[in-house]
């Protein structure tokens, strides 16, 4: 757990980082995204394995030539390590000038600690600059209550709107389920290797509603802006996956949070499991499944 909580503290310094802007890129934003995002501003009270970011560029992916992304993620990666004093490195050479994972080397004050790593995804994609938010977040150390030097305790982050985290995870669960009748065994498997993700539904269903920004048109309005999103990844990285469409009846709908179905049975069993990665109240499942299935938003 230390070592989760070490790493916690420089994916936020990272994500620091990224919020300021870049010389030579005016108008770029790098926004966190994903479950870093949620536990950084505390919508979920778990710590998340990756930093991951989506990059805006003006005009889009489509104004983006392959020479400028790969100059401009060049720019995000070397400004983290720059002025954190740590090492970077591009893992290639999936995902082309576009695209990459990186790994932030920091040095570790834990004894025993060999070559830790904070492991970033950075892509560059069309996002509309309605879903770009700044939002105040704190690493876990600052919510436990440690003393930290001022601007590495609380600040605000530069990040995707929750929202959008939502919908993809909703389309993720919805495509795992498609998977079920071809190979039931497997799709068990990843869906409990996902287990999070429902967590991270059922904290985003409350934190929406709670600011007034859940409603069928804004979940409507964030899928069709996911999809946009991913018609310009899938274009340029001749990604030619099927999707997979919504149920009728909506996401809620879907057989893994529907009592006595085996996706919702498997997942009861695998939910306490959650435990060594949720740090504050983990609901029952039963609970979670229930929110999930019962919110018409969705």
């Amino acid at each position: 757990m230390p070592s989760i909580i070490e790493r916690d503290y420089w994916m936020f310094q990272v994500a620091l980082c990224m919020g300021s802007d870049i010389p030579k890129h005016p108008g770029v934003s790098a926004c966190l995204s994903g479950g870093s995002m949620l536990a950084a501003v505390g919508i979920t009270q778990r710590l998340s394995e990756d930093a991951d970011f989506s990059v805006a560029v003006p005009g889009g992916l489509a104004a983006c030539s392959n020479k400028h992304g790969k100059r401009l993620l060049d720019a995000l990666q070397c400004k983290a390590a720059t002025r954190l004093g740590i090492t970077a490195e591009h893992l290639g050479p999936g995902g082309g000038n576009l695209f990459r994972k990186i790994h932030y080397r920091y040095p570790s004050v834990l004894t025993g600690a060999h070559d830790p790593i904070v492991q970033s995804d950075m892509g560059i994609r069309d996002i509309d600059p309605a879903y770009i938010l700044k939002l105040s977040a704190q690493p876990y150390l600052a919510r436990a209550g440690a003393s930290l030097p001022h601007g590495y305790s609380a600040s605000e982050i530069v990040c995707m709107h929750p929202i959008t985290v939502l919908v993809d995870k909703l389309d993720a669960v919805c495509w795992r389920e498609s998977t079920f009748g071809a190979a039931p065994d497997r799709a068990l498997a990843s869906l409990v290797a996902r287990i999070r993700d429902h967590y991270d539904i059922y904290m985003l269903l409350k934190w929406l509603d709670g600011r007034g920004w859940l409603s069928a048109q804004s979940i409507e309005d964030a899928v069709t802006h996911m999809l946009h999103s991913d018609d310009g990844v899938r274009a340029r990285r001749n990604i030619n996956r099927p999707r997979v469409q919504p149920p009728d009846s909506g996401y809620r709908s879907l057989r893994v949070w529907q009592p006595g179905t085996p996706q919702y049975e498997h997942m009861l069993e695998a939910h306490p499991s959650l435990r060594t990665m949720v740090y504050g109240h983990l609901p029952a499942w039963e609970q979670i499944a229930a929110e999930i299935r019962g919110c018409p938003s969705i």
